[in-house]
């Protein structure tokens, strides 16, 4: 008698013919503020992929289970995105750095004008403000550290975020938002 009352697993290739196109909406949805929406297939293939390697059993809501492995996949999706992204930069920056005579000496002036330029800008603005962008993009720190940092509501935060950015896109002739 063993099995007996034990849930059979279904079909994956039946499982993802039935809940496909609500998947992808899924997917979409999580992916499209970061400009990776035309990746939302690859996402949920990725999922169906690591439930043939290990299906689990009892599920009751199919539909709702893979929605949330598919949400899960897309921001991990986006995650390695960023993370490849900000390697990259910094390879590109290790190669400017290290073969400079790559590039005519104007360039590498203008890069370091522009850098000066972007310093001196953010050494103007007011306390919280400076603190706030050094942080956030020189410490790479999150919203909520900032927050913890200087004893105030990371909204706060978010607030002061904004108005540094108006601040220095008029300072450096970017105009506002």
């Amino acid at each position: 008698m063993a099995g007996v009352g034990k849930q059979q697993s279904p079909d994956p290739g039946a499982l993802y013919l039935t809940h496909r196109s609500d998947l992808i909406r899924a997917a979409v949805y999580v992916l499209y503020r970061s400009g990776l929406a035309d990746d939302a297939e690859d996402v949920v293939q990725r999922v169906f992929v690591k439930l043939l390697d290990n299906m689990p059993a009892n599920i009751t809501d199919w539909r709702a289970y893979l929605i949330t492995l598919v949400r899960r996949q897309a921001i991990d999706f986006i995650r390695e995105k960023v993370a490849a992204d900000k390697r990259d930069r910094n390879d590109a920056g290790l190669a400017i750095n290290t073969s400079t005579h790559a590039f005519d000496e104007s360039t590498v002036r203008l890069d370091r004008d522009r850098t000066t330029t972007v310093r001196q800008a953010i050494s103007a603005l007011p306390e919280p403000h400076r603190t706030v962008i050094i942080a956030r993009y020189e410490e790479e720190s999150k919203g909520k550290a900032v927050a913890e940092k200087l004893g105030i509501s990371p909204g706060r935060v978010s607030q002061i975020h904004a108005e540094a950015l108006d601040q220095l896109r008029a300072a450096l002739g970017g105009g506002a938002k």
